[in-house]
């Protein structure tokens, strides 16, 4: 088994302050997933973690790699600094993934090795998946799904259960899916 596609033992986190699952410790092993441009490194990481990981796909690739080299090839890349639930790289080499903590979407840059915040508002609760408008800007949604699973009173009438956003990231700026190549 390889860890970094486990769930992190004993990971408990919060969203508004309010414990995700409070009743229960959520355990969710590798969910976000994101193939790079040049689709030479598949990017992904568990919901019960922040840790960011990466592995070369030459070896995915060749199914009689032995599970022992592909164990040692994964690449602990850093802390996103919050769990995540979905991602997608654009053609530039940029992963996004969601921030379900910090309520919003952040950008790994793997050319300087940098995490950021790229949007974030107090309304992206549960932030899920991510993707390309093929215009310059990413679509996601929120849905509160840590409070409908979690135990906690929902207000349906409340207009941010659900919602769908956009946000503009810049004019060259696609899905991986279309990187030169």
């Amino acid at each position: 088994m390889i860890y970094s596609t486990q769930d992190f033992p004993g990971f408990h986190f919060q969203i508004d302050y309010k414990p995700v699952f409070k009743d229960t410790p959520l355990r969710i092993g590798a969910d976000g997933i994101a193939l790079s441009a040049d689709r030479t490194t598949l990017y992904y990481c568990p919901v019960t973690g922040r840790n960011l990981y990466a592995i070369d796909t030459s070896l995915l690739r060749n199914f009689t790699t032995p599970l022992k080299e592909i164990r040692s090839a994964v690449r602990a890349i850093g802390s996103k600094r919050t769990t995540t639930d979905g991602m997608h790289a654009d053609n530039k080499g940029n992963v996004f993934y969601t921030m379900l903590e910090g309520k919003g979407i952040g950008i790994y840059t793997p050319s300087s090795h940098r995490f950021h915040d790229f949007v974030s508002d107090d309304r992206m609760l549960w932030v899920d998946g991510v993707a390309f408008d093929q215009k310059g800007s990413i679509i996601f949604n929120s849905n509160r799904l840590h409070e409908m699973f979690g135990g906690y009173e929902i207000d349906w009438t409340y207009p941010y259960n659900l919602i769908i956003w956009k946000a503009f990231v810049g004019h060259d700026v696609k899905s991986y899916l279309y990187a030169d190549g």
